[in-house]
């Protein structure tokens, strides 16, 4: 290969990194979030939710729906490293599969995320029973930061919202909503 080969061959390369750069950064700066999922512990009140939504100074203008119940993992169970070890070899005996992804490292616990089919089991509720654990039921909020896309926020900022919020207590999950630009 001659020497100039080898520079355009080089130019090329260069070109295709830089230009996948500037595609995989303008495509996040294009995702816009309009709101967050936000799922908090079984029990918790309108007015906890809504206190901790204001401490967390998200912005003025949202909008709160408490207790929605149209996601589809509604329920949870709390567990430790050990318990979580006896009952998914439960589970796999019972041929009853909880994916990875929905299993929650919280403090010392784990909280493992239950699809309404897995809860309405009845192998699985008493495999519950028999380990001695209790199924509860998320708190699931939306907020909506506006319907006006200018108010909707950056994904990198709706990132960053999301791990502050993670960071409360009696707040499990988090999901973004996001809105494609």
């Amino acid at each position: 290969m001659s020497k100039i080969d080898k520079k355009v061959l080089i130019f090329i390369v260069f070109s295709i990194f830089v230009l996948l750069a500037v595609l995989i950064n303008s495509s996040s700066h294009d995702i816009r979030i309009g709101g967050l999922y936000i799922s908090f512990e079984e029990g918790t009140t309108e007015k906890y939710a809504r206190s901790v939504i204001d401490e967390s100074n998200l912005r003025e203008d949202i909008k709160l729906d408490y207790n929605i119940d149209h996601l589809h993992n509604q329920y949870y169970l709390v567990v430790n490293q050990d318990k979580k070890s006896v009952l998914y070899n439960e589970l796999m005996k019972a041929n009853i599969w909880i994916r990875d992804e929905e299993v929650i490292k919280k403090g010392d616990n784990y909280i493992i995320v239950v699809s309404k089919s897995i809860a309405n089991n009845k192998d699985f509720l008493d495999i519950l029973s028999k380990q001695d654990l209790q199924l509860k039921k998320f708190v699931n909020c939306h907020i909506y930061f506006s319907k006006q896309p200018k108010d909707w926020v950056s994904y990198d900022k709706g990132q960053k919202i999301k791990k502050e919020l993670l960071e409360k207590d009696k707040i499990l999950r988090v999901a973004l909503d996001d809105i494609e630009g």
